[in-house]
């Protein structure tokens, strides 16, 4: 136990001048001695004070792990098995899906030779914490948790069973189950608030703010802003303010602020908060930005990321740290070294704006005026702070921009900033595992548009939807949606481009959860389910795509965005009365 302290306090010794590091999560609480007998602990060899102070640097070191480093790691301390476990681990974290499980199972392996009951609890609680990133719910990640309980069981100290509750609340979560997943959340604050560990404590009380704005009663809306606020508060007094739990606290206002109504305040917010973040891998943008003339614009500014998510207020919501911002120079061009690879990429100069076009690696951006749409809400009962109103462009399918606000108390709403042409305007209800949301089309040609009234989905009508492979190897990830008409199949383009109304959400595998007794009922072996509410009157269908097998790979997004027409929703009209219907899917395809 002393000889781990000792190693951790050196390892933090050597971060001085750098982030906050939280070395709680290393350290073993002397207590767990006193159990009978006393668990096997392993002293701190010089590899293992080696692979611990690698982790804590670069846990906080913005940007994704250099496989050099853990590969450098892993040959200083591959000896030496405890240390070694640690090395995997840490090598886990960076590579492609199959060097991840890879280095896992190495992990696991050097685990079960080391000699640490402590150090093979660390290992098992990673692997089941990873698996959340790999899959939505099924086997795989009840499976490696139970493992992750189990090693846990002969160190277990309040912020090791406090990690255990955390997974616990993300199991009930993705489940539905909101008042358990809370529940355990709370417990989990309590561990870390025992070990005094107040960075992990409030990290997992900014993830039960988000399950109250997702569940929304009066209650949990009532309770968000003071609790952000006392927590800030105690986060500036013990960590100061520029510690990473204090941004994000400020982050979630922000995002608080922005629902309750007040778009310019969170836009301001978010702005002083950026921060850049590594861009892996990055891409270099030379481009100019031209008026209709063609005649060049100095002092504009522009914006690239993955994602551009604009306002009245600005071209992109600074919500991202993978953005990049350049100003052109007087002759009008810009030079933006380390962008993202794909998105988008937009500009502005005073009311003028370029619409948002797919990076590249030479761009010309033209200004034109926008457009500014005011209108409406009809609630229908939902609280206003979980209504946004977005538009998109569905002439542009394949990358992400759009322009969002926030509605009112009384249901009103202004949008701005928005290019001339043919818009698709949503409501859209955010719940907490669900998107929900209606669109209506605008055709755009004058500087403002009034009396607009948009609705949000309010039927009775639930459907249970079963997913199930065409093969004979089962659907590890799936996405379900329902969309009015009856559609037989169509392509992720084709979705994008004609969707007149947004119902989705991941299905989820029945082994160890309470599904519906009709589910239960038709369910295969290898089955996932979904349970999707205020489907369409009348004729509509449901839709399915297997996903892969791993969510964290990281260069999915890339393969998605470039290969929409490869990606095929299989769909089947849903009966008048039908409870359940079966849609069946073949395995996600290559994309390489």
């Amino acid at each position: 136990v002393l000889s781990r302290l000792d190693a951790v306090a050196r390892g933090v010794e050597a971060l001085a001048g750098m982030r906050h590091v939280d070395p709680g999560a290393y350290l073993i609480d002397p207590a767990v001695c006193a159990a009978t007998p006393p668990p096997r602990l392993h002293l701190a060899t010089p590899e293992l004070r080696i692979a611990l102070a690698t982790g804590m640097r670069e846990s906080v070191t913005l940007g994704r792990t250099k496989q050099e480093t853990t590969q450098t790691l892993v040959e200083q301390v591959k000896r030496e098995p405890c240390a070694a476990a640690f090395a995997h681990m840490f090598a886990a974290t960076t590579g492609t899906p199959a060097e991840r499980e890879r280095r896992l199972a190495d992990a696991a392996s050097d685990a079960e030779r080391c000699d640490d009951e402590r150090v093979r609890a660390e290992i098992a609680l990673t692997t089941a914490a990873l698996a959340f990133e790999s899959a939505m719910l099924g086997t795989t990640i009840t499976s490696k948790l139970k493992l992750a309980e189990v090693a846990s069981q002969r160190v277990s100290q309040p912020d090791v069973a406090a990690a255990i509750e955390g997974l616990r609340s993300e199991v009930a979560r993705r489940a539905d189950q909101l008042t358990e997943a809370i529940a355990r959340a709370e417990s989990a604050m309590q561990g870390y608030a025992a070990r005094n560990r107040i960075a992990a404590e409030l990290g997992q009380g900014l993830a039960i703010i988000k399950m109250r704005l997702g569940r929304a009663t009066p209650e949990d809306l009532a309770a968000i802003q003071p609790t952000l606020d006392a927590w800030r508060l105690r986060a500036v007094e013990r960590l100061g303010a520029d510690d990473d739990i204090v941004r994000a606290i400020d982050m979630t206002l922000a995002n608080w602020q922005f629902h309750g109504g007040d778009v310019a305040g969170a836009t301001a917010t978010l702005e002083r908060l950026y921060r850049p973040e590594p861009n892996e891998p990055a891409r270099r943008i030379k481009g100019r930005v031209v008026d209709r003339s063609g005649a060049p614009v100095g002092g504009a500014r522009v914006v690239a990321g993955k994602r551009i998510d604009g306002n009245q207020h600005t071209i992109a919501l600074a919500a991202d740290g993978g953005l990049r911002y350049a100003t052109t120079g007087p002759d009008g061009t810009f030079e933006i070294a380390d962008a993202s690879e794909i998105g988008a990429i937009i500009a502005q100069h005073g009311e003028l704006r370029s619409r948002p076009i797919p990076i590249a690696d030479t761009v010309t951006l033209k200004l034109e005026p926008t457009s500014l749409v005011e209108g409406r809400v009809e609630l229908a009962g939902h609280p206003p702070v979980t209504v946004v109103v977005v538009a998109t462009d569905p002439t542009r399918p394949e990358f992400r921009a759009t322009w969002a606000t926030a509605v009112t108390a009384d249901g009103t709403f202004a949008l701005g900033g928005l290019p001339r042409g043919t818009l698709r305007v949503f409501t859209a209800i955010e719940g907490d595992t669900t998107r929900t949301g209606i669109a209506r089309t605008l055709h755009l040609k004058t500087p403002t548009i009034r009396g607009i009234v948009l609705t949000v989905p309010s039927t009775k009508r639930v459907i249970h939807v079963l997913v199930r492979s065409t093969v004979g190897a089962p659907v590890v990830n799936g996405a379900v949606l329902v969309i009015s008409g009856k559609v037989l199949t169509m392509s992720a383009r084709e979705l994008r481009k004609g969707m007149t109304g947004i119902n989705e959400r991941a299905a989820r595998q029945l082994e160890g959860e309470h599904a519906p007794a009709a589910v239960v009922a038709q369910a295969r072996a290898g089955d996932l389910f979904a349970t999707m509410s205020d489907v369409p009157e009348g004729a509509a269908s449901a839709c399915a795509i297997a996903l892969p097998a791993d969510l964290a790979d990281p260069t999915l997004n890339k393969k998605v965005e470039t290969n929409l027409d490869k990606l095929i929703l299989q769909c089947v009209p849903i009966p008048e009365k039908a409870e359940v219907v079966v849609v069946e899917v073949p395995p996600f395809p290559r994309l390489d």
